[in-house]
């Protein structure tokens, strides 16, 4: 959409930082309004990691034109109150429009037939998604530390089990030499090789890398195991209440340098494992925590997740045309 168009608008929805938007001064009667991308993670984002490697800047950032940001409940209007720098009132706990028939049955099902019939090698076999998020200080720069997993120990335990393992790295992460290669000012020359996604021809078709393919919400309908780490993807699988674990093998450096809202040990609704044997032992034993999964996914949904649309709307829309009516 071009600058004019923007500048003609009256209300303007964005689902994640938009530089453009930084060169427009808004008209005082224009909404912004910001529904993130993301529910909630454990990584800093925004303002909450100011002070830290690629902080925003403290006044001239976008952040700071919302009108208003929309978030999943009220429990995260203080974690965003700190991401974007904008009082209390501004954030509207409407919930999330994406999950509107989320968990419907026959949403669930339509895609399980259409992935299966995409990948009939897959139906009979159970899934366990790969997702972490990105290391590094931003999208140019970001990559994974693909050596924390030994892949050999991985493979013996999953093709012994019938299981699959399925990468899907966040979209910034660089997984290949060459991508590394052209990394700006390349600070990862002497640890290369561990950031590359291995060669995942040599293991049979039990890896598979489905990064630039599907999306990730949708994927979770054909998992059977998830892991991730300080990702905000859990927030969305826990409303499927099945069984999920946190790989962390960096996480008090994680903690300390990128920092994060809450800590991860004590808040993760599902088990924490910070080396790979740990891992390895907690699929093994189908050692998941899961209470803290479905106890998450109790208190952090609203009886009614498929209405966020019609009350933002009416929240921000409809009522703001009140207002302007002197209704």
């Amino acid at each position: 959409m071009g600058l004019q168009k923007i500048s003609n608008a009256q209300y303007i929805f964005i689902d994640n930082y938009a530089p453009i938007l930084n060169m427009i001064t808004l008209r005082e009667e224009q909404v912004l309004v910001q529904i993130w991308h993301a529910a909630v993670g454990f990584k800093s984002v925004g303002f909450s990691r100011f002070g830290r490697d690629a902080s925003p800047h403290p006044y001239a950032h976008l952040h700071k034109k919302y009108t208003y940001a929309v978030v999943a409940n009220e429990k995260l209007v203080h974690v965003y109150n700190e991401v974007f720098a904008i009082e209390d009132e501004a954030i509207l706990p409407l919930g999330m429009p994406r999950l509107k028939n989320y968990v419907d049955r026959t949403t669930i099902t339509s895609y399980q037939e259409y992935f299966y019939s995409e990948h009939p090698e897959l139906r009979n076999k159970k899934i366990i998604l790969f997702g972490p998020t990105y290391r590094g200080p931003g999208q140019a720069s970001a990559y994974y530390d693909f050596s924390k997993l030994k892949l050999n120990q991985l493979y013996d335990y999953l093709k012994a089990n019938n299981y699959v393992f399925i990468f899907k790295m966040h979209p910034f992460t660089k997984t290949t030499e060459i991508d590394l290669l052209n990394v700006p000012d390349n600070p990862y020359q002497e640890k290369i090789q561990e950031y590359v996604l291995p060669d995942l021809q040599d293991y049979e078709n039990v890896f598979l890398d489905f990064t630039s393919e599907y999306d990730i919400n949708e994927l979770f309908y054909v998992t059977d195991t998830f892991i991730t780490d300080y990702s905000s993807a859990y927030y969305e699988y826990s409303l499927l209440k099945k069984p999920l674990l946190f790989f962390t093998p960096d996480r008090e450096a994680y903690e300390y340098e990128r920092g994060v809202h809450i800590p991860v040990k004590e808040s993760a609704p599902g088990k924490v494992v910070d080396t790979f044997s740990e891992l390895l032992e907690a699929l093994k034993q189908k050692d998941y925590e899961f209470d803290k999964t479905t106890k998450f996914a109790d208190a952090y949904f609203p009886n009614n997740i498929n209405d966020a649309s019609d009350k933002i709307v009416e929240e921000i829309i409809l009522n703001s045309e009140r207002d302007l009516n002197g209704d």
